[in-house]
């Protein structure tokens, strides 16, 4: 090759690099708007609700990445202005996109970071949520009893309602192709929903809540972790952490570890149940969900208490009316969609201890078909009555009958096998 033919190649080489640097240039200058107006537009539709982004620039990297800052999005009710009470905000947000994807006008997100947000969650008392993406994850209410009084059907209808909701989100639920990542959260929730107007709703702070989930590519399963703290105005934080991981073969593991977890911190649910018997104390431990292929869910709980009371004092600054107890639960249970089987389950209560195994059958009411045997060690009338609290109503109007004519008793063991409805056949029952 000839050296004037080298020169003119370099000549064209450096016209080409400078008009696509003379390129890029202009647009980055003139493409942040344009992305700006793109984040407003995706987050409103995402949200289904107002949103506004102050200032969105790019950057690049390994990817494009387009930053949106200060983010305000879901105004109260009635106003369009997103900046005016929002319900989310956040100091920034960063998306990374595939460049290539944009010639495509198909923009495909490798990654979504969310930096200090900040949400407010509000239910009313009619059940819809100020957030509208909320909206269609709202359920019918349990219908309430007319004369005022609780019903007991509703704590088992609720139960298996959230754990078939549970099972679907965890199955069926199509999760983002893409990583996501939240860091340094703030979560307020004011739930007015289950409450009368007489009764106090349920207000709980989520305090320096981060998350992060890494998508699953080819056989790599999908991780997901998470660690907050919980809080209430007048109780001490209670801290948490979340993994789990789904491979694509849908097997999935999910673990819950509490640390110090204050149980008054579900007190006005509780109470809405049974407003006598609100139980407070600090709980450690874990609880596990697995299921591997099209086997049965299996749940395992690890919890132990030091300080469990069965009439705690409801606020940190008042004086319980009941003696701290020693508390662990060991449980490991099989749930299909037909049955609930109770491999083994170990209660101690101080130095009572309660074995049972059985079955029960689904869906979940106090009328439904149950099997289970328990058998207690080291047993008092005052333990035993003490435990009697916690069962339905229906459960203690049937054994207080045998128990108002004995003052005090003793056994070193006990067994019961129940029946649904909840008939009751005693054995070893010589006081």
């Amino acid at each position: 090759m000839h050296r004037r033919q080298i020169i003119w190649i370099a000549i064209a080489l450096v016209a080409v690099l400078a008009a696509g640097g003379a390129g890029f240039l202009f647009a980055f200058h003139v493409a942040p708007e344009q992305a700006r107006l793109r984040a407003e537009a995706s987050l409103t539709a995402i949200l289904r609700c107002p949103v506004r982004v102050a200032e969105a620039k790019l950057q690049f990297h390994r990817d494009l990445v387009i930053v949106a800052n200060q983010v305000s999005a879901c105004p109260s009710a009635g106003s369009q202005d997103p900046t005016e009470n929002p319900a989310l905000q956040a100091k920034q947000l960063r998306a990374e996109v595939n460049p290539f994807s944009l010639l495509r006008r198909k923009p495909r997100l490798h990654a979504l970071t969310l930096i200090e947000p900040t949400l407010r969650l509000e239910r009313a008392r009619d059940g819809t949520w100020n957030l509208p993406l909320l909206q269609s994850q709202t359920t019918p209410e349990t219908p309430k009893r007319t004369d005022g009084k609780k019903n007991s059907q509703d704590l088992l209808a609720d139960v298996e309602a959230g754990a078939r909701a549970v099972a679907a989100m965890l199955l069926y639920q199509k999760w983002p192709r893409m990583d996501l990542q939240i860091e340094n959260a703030q979560v307020f929730l004011l739930d007015q929903a289950p409450f009368a107007k007489n009764e106090t709703p349920f207000a709980i702070q989520l305090q320096n809540f981060s998350m992060q989930y890494r998508h699953g590519r080819f056989f790599r399963a999908a991780e997901f972790e998470a660690h907050g703290n919980l809080a209430r105005t007048d109780l001490q934080t209670s801290e948490f952490r979340i993994t789990g991981e789904q491979n694509v073969f849908k097997n999935m593991a999910l673990r819950l570890d509490l640390f110090d977890f204050d149980l008054l911190l579900l007190a006005p649910y509780v109470a809405r149940r049974n407003p006598d018997r609100v139980p407070g104390g600090h709980v450690r431990g874990k609880i596990e969900l697995l299921r591997d292929g099209k086997a049965p869910w299996a749940l395992t709980i690890d919890l132990a208490s030091e300080d469990f009371q069965t009439e705690p004092a409801r606020t940190q600054n008042a004086k319980s009316t009941s003696n701290p107890i020693h508390l662990e639960l060991q449980t490991k249970v099989l749930a299909s969609g037909t049955q609930i089987a109770v491999e083994s389950a170990q209660l101690a209560f101080d130095d009572l201890i309660v074995h049972c195994t059985g079955a029960i059958q689904r869906p979940l009411s106090w009328g439904t078909q149950a099997n289970l045997d328990l058998s207690f060690q080291d047993l008092s009338l005052e333990k035993f009555k003490t435990l009697l609290q916690w069962a339905p109503p229906e459960l203690r109007q049937r054994i207080d009958p045998w128990l108002a004519p004995v003052e005090a008793a003793s056994l070193p063991s006990f067994k019961l096998h129940l029946e649904s409805p909840l008939r009751i056949f005693a054995q070893d029952q010589k006081f």
